[in-house]
């Protein structure tokens, strides 16, 4: 984030049995990443925390990158880091933190252009060997408190990378050498793409991809970012996730970990598409979408952009206390932490998940954009939706279904 269609609404309403639901072949409970309900928050590094449940955050636009820790060469500035950790710590979150980009003094062109968040720090470093020296002092410093490092943020973006597909694969292959040396558990992620942009995707991922593959797949995750143009929804962000997973399918990518490391929706752009405020249920019901639709299609972890004290320019979606995004996130957080996904289905536009959590099954139900009506699966006793309504449902009541998930209880 920083430095920077739509699906029509079909109104049909048709009823769809519960059992029809099961489109996917029974296979066994697969635990929900402690992680999985990921943040970002700006202030973090000042003691900013959300008052939600969340499993993981991410350290950027915290001061806490190269470029903003080594402003001089060999002079470390820990203090917003430490305070970062700190805090996520003291609240028994997972820490992701990108270590890029290049600091002004090391980088290779320092022209002025529209770096984030220092001139230059979108250009290689003119030496390796002083990324690997960062890297190794970061490391050394957090190992054991820090529990992922992602290379790179959304480096198909020209202000955030300028170099090439494959000079990005060697840093990398470096950190990750690096990483696994002092701290073996700690897990390396790979640069994240942007993918609404589609020549910036296309110019940037499938050749990181080959580079990768040329250096063994130096990576334990991979990593997009699936905002939706501004336009777009649930359904557009869904169809992002997909195009990723084809493309590493494509690259013959090993079976690991895919996670989105920054979402959000009403983005400006591309082009001339205008910011757009999503707010009330709606923004409610986005938030558990894309969380849902992650889970769905087999995204490890989804870190929102972000969580704020108050109203934060650029969102489409606002997350601060009392917020509709910030409900939906509590619920969510109550409603997967510690389960286990039995399966997750797609029949048209009804999607489903069935869930196990202290020995209680339930199955989240929602759209991909149209109204259905469908029946309460069987031995359901209520219903809830993201805002923290419930109410006493009985098995085959029809219950209208939207983009905003129900929880239906056994």
């Amino acid at each position: 984030m920083r430095g920077r269609v739509s699906v029509a609404v079909c109104l049909a309403v048709m009823t769809v049995a519960a059992t029809l639901l099961a489109a996917t072949p029974a296979q066994a409970a697969q635990r929900v990443d402690p992680g999985f309900l990921g943040i970002h928050v700006p202030g973090v590094q000042g003691g900013l925390w959300p008052t939600v449940g969340v499993g993981s955050v991410r350290l950027w636009d915290t001061d806490t990158a190269w470029a903003q820790v080594e402003r001089r060469p060999g002079r470390y500035d820990w203090r917003a880091l430490d305070s970062a950790v700190a805090t996520a710590r003291r609240n028994r979150a997972s820490i992701l933190l990108v270590l890029g980009p290049t600091p002004t003094w090391a980088a290779s062109r320092k022209a002025p252009g529209y770096d984030y968040p220092v001139p230059g720090a979108a250009s290689p470093p003119r030496n390796v060997t002083w990324w690997d020296r960062y890297v190794t002092k970061v490391v050394t410093r957090y190992k054991g408190r820090i529990q992922a490092y992602q290379v790179w943020n959304e480096a198909s973006l020209l202000n955030f990378w300028n170099g090439t597909p494959a000079q990005m694969a060697d840093l990398t292959a470096r950190a990750y050498k690096i990483v696994k040396k002092i701290d073996p558990k700690a897990k390396v992620v790979g640069a994240s793409t942007t993918t609404r942009l589609v020549g910036s995707y296309q110019r940037f991922f499938p050749p990181y991809l080959r580079a990768l593959r040329s250096r063994g797949w130096p990576v334990d995750v991979f990593a997009g970012h699936f905002y939706p143009p501004g336009t777009g929804d649930p359904a557009d962000r869904a169809a992002l996730i997909q195009l990723v997973q084809r493309e590493l399918r494509r690259a013959g990518a090993p079976k690991r970990p895919l996670w989105d490391t920054e979402s959000n929706f009403g983005l400006a752009g591309p082009g001339t598409v205008p910011y757009r405020s999503i707010t009330g249920a709606k923004a409610a019901a986005w938030t558990g979408a894309a969380y849902m639709d992650s889970l769905r299609l087999g995204v490890s972890r989804t870190y929102w952009y972000a969580w704020t004290s108050g109203p934060y320019d650029l969102l489409g979606v606002q997350a601060y206390p009392g917020t509709p995004a910030a409900k939906a996130m509590g619920t969510l957080d109550r409603w997967l932490r510690g389960a286990r996904v039995q399966r997750c289905s797609s029949r048209g536009a009804v999607r489903a998940c069935d869930v196990v959590k202290s020995g209680r099954r339930a199955t989240i139900m929602w759209t991909s954009g149209s109204r259905v009506v469908v029946a309460a699966p069987a031995g359901t006793k209520k219903r809830c939706t993201v805002r923290r309504w419930c109410r006493a449902t009985k098995p085959g009541a029809s219950v209208r279904l939207t983009t905003s998930p129900v929880w239906f209880g056994r």
